[in-house]
């Protein structure tokens, strides 16, 4: 996926390859995302309980540091790095929240259900439902 920053910078992540990693490239920050099951324990235990719900905050941007943190445990670069470089925070969300949906789902993003479809409306009266002549059901 690729956006162009309000100063015409072209930031851009990879969809998940094979093996769960994401690209995230900036001009501020070109590293690759990947938690594998060491990254997830790290945080695991860094954070201790607190480990989803801060996950969760620092992945939809609420919390920045998390984010950093987020980034450190899943790549080659430091948290420190991270907030230096100050790479634009929702595309860095983006693309660990889809490198985050592999770890646990594997293979494709779970989908969104779609709601059924509904059947029109029948009249009714006391309770007995009026139908058409023609119509069957």
């Amino acid at each position: 996926m690729a956006f162009t920053s309000p100063l015409n910078e072209e930031i851009t992540f990879s969809d998940v390859s094979v093996n769960g990693l994401v690209e995230f490239k900036s001009p501020q920050l070109d590293v690759d995302i990947r938690f594998s099951w060491e990254s997830l324990a790290g945080l695991q235990a860094q954070w201790g309980e607190d480990f989803l719900s801060k996950a969760a905050s620092g992945m939809d941007s609420l919390q920045i540091e998390d984010l950093a943190v987020i980034v450190a445990a899943a790549s080659d670069v430091t948290e420190a790095h991270v907030m230096e470089t100050c790479p634009p925070i929702l595309p860095l969300s983006n693309a660990c929240k889809l490198a985050w949906s592999y770890a646990w789902n594997g293979g494709e993003p779970p989908e969104e259900k779609s709601e059924p479809e509904k059947k029109p409306a029948r009249l009714t009266l006391f309770g007995w439902r009026l139908r058409a002549p023609f119509e069957r059901g």
